[in-house]
């Protein structure tokens, strides 16, 4: 089987293109001065294991890279609530609140919240 084929390996690359600076993703990542720590993709197995399904990678130390000791996989929905994007409560509770009488641009120019965002709170994916 080709190492390509393999969602750990897929995984992976996805961290090392992530922790680049300059790519388009790696303001939360590369510029932060996080960096991929494992020598090789083996390394990097032996640490995680295999991906069960429905798993994603994270950081126990969001302020440390991807290194030895400080990934695990965690279900998906679990890792959601973790990422940078997800607001404060009270930036949550007054987007949910303006959503109802302003519409999506309004909020957006009101809040500085992201049409993402925002559509994160309508589907619940942080909160």
């Amino acid at each position: 089987m080709a190492l390509s084929s393999l969602p750990e390996y897929k995984v992976w690359k996805e961290i090392r293109r992530r922790c680049r600076p300059g790519t388009d993703r790696s303001k939360y990542w590369g510029d932060r001065g996080l960096r991929v720590e494992y020598s090789s993709f083996q390394q990097f197995y032996d640490d995680v294991g295999p991906k069960p399904e429905g798993y994603s990678i994270e950081r126990i130390d969001n302020d440390r890279g991807y290194a030895p000791g400080n990934c695990k996989w965690i279900p998906f929905n679990h890792q959601q609530k973790n990422m940078r994007y997800c607001l404060k409560p009270e930036d949550y509770y007054l987007a949910l609140y303006l959503l109802q009488f302003l519409g999506h641009n309004e909020t957006q120019r009101f809040t500085g919240i992201s049409k993402g965002s925002l559509c994160n709170i309508i589907k619940r994916k942080c909160h």
